[in-house]
């Protein structure tokens, strides 16, 4: 079932100006990741140069490799919270496509998981975005 739709967003310690001269130092989440596969592959039709150089087995661990100045990490606008923002030479990168969020759940939920899905349907997760900028 959709819940709503976003943009990906570069995302990196605010402040960062990306060295465009340089490999892309990506932090992605393991595979499989839709996310990842969207970056590479917008990354490789753009004929960027990449390298990772850091790997998470989820995106909180990204986040925190980004707040710490490793490198990029791509969330959605909507759900990457504080301590990270757009790179300030944003437009420079390729632009990442618009993704579909959804939910998948069993045919019988337990109530808890019932209620956090009729939460999930109802809210607008949009709203939580911190960041105005683009």
């Amino acid at each position: 079932m959709p819940l709503f739709r976003g943009s990906l967003e570069w995302l990196a310690r605010p402040g960062t100006l990306v060295d465009l001269s340089q490999p892309l130092p990506l932090i992605l989440v393991h595979e499989p990741s839709v996310t990842r596969s969207v970056v590479l592959d917008t990354l490789a039709k753009a004929g960027c140069q990449w390298q990772v150089v850091c790997s998470s087995s989820s995106h909180s661990g990204c986040l925190a490799a980004a707040r710490g100045g490793l490198g990029l990490t791509v969330r959605s606008r909507y759900l990457y919270g504080e301590g990270v923002a757009p790179p300030l030479n944003w437009e420079k990168l390729p632009a990442l496509p618009e993704v579909e969020f959804i939910s998948l759940s069993a045919r019988r939920l337990s109530q808890p998981a019932e209620t956090l899905l009729r939460l999930l349907q109802k809210s607008d997760l949009r709203a939580a975005s911190s960041w105005t900028g683009v």
